[in-house]
């Protein structure tokens, strides 16, 4: 699984201390972001002179444990699935100690941004994806 560490920012917790659930779901957009990285130009590149994007076509979640302000937590990303024309994430955020806080199973499609309209996943994505591949039947959302 692709990693990406997040240090919990005061912006990103309600009165209470704790992480506003929305923020977790940036979290794992940023992830993607970072793990585009490995492409020619990363994600801004991608979203940029490529115009392709990677829009989420469905989304589900479990929340296990609250994050609070100032803990350190870590998005890990595995591909469950690389369709023709979608990937299926699974996305668990950790905190520092490794205890799971939230799980996500996350759907995107590829498309052209200037349709849009979806494309088949490009080769250089699956090459860069299938390197961190898991097996979903471990708990994944359904």
């Amino acid at each position: 699984m692709f990693e990406h560490t997040i240090d919990v920012t005061w912006g990103e917790c309600d009165l209470a201390g704790l992480v506003y659930f929305p923020r977790m779901l940036d979290w794992c957009h940023r992830a993607l972001e970072a793990l585009w990285g490995g492409l020619e130009g990363g994600y801004a590149r991608f979203t940029g002179p490529r115009r392709l994007g990677i829009p989420t076509v469905r989304i589900a979640g479990d929340f296990q444990r609250p994050v609070r302000y100032g803990e350190r937590v870590i998005v890990r990303v595995g591909v469950a699935r690389i369709g023709t024309k979608s990937v299926t994430f699974r996305h668990d955020v950790t905190n520092a100690e490794g205890a799971l806080c939230a799980r996500f199973e996350h759907v995107i499609a590829v498309c052209e941004l200037d349709g849009p309209r979806a494309i088949e996943v490009p080769d250089d994505v699956r090459a860069l994806l299938a390197p961190h591949a898991i097996d979903a039947s471990d708990g994944a959302t359904r």
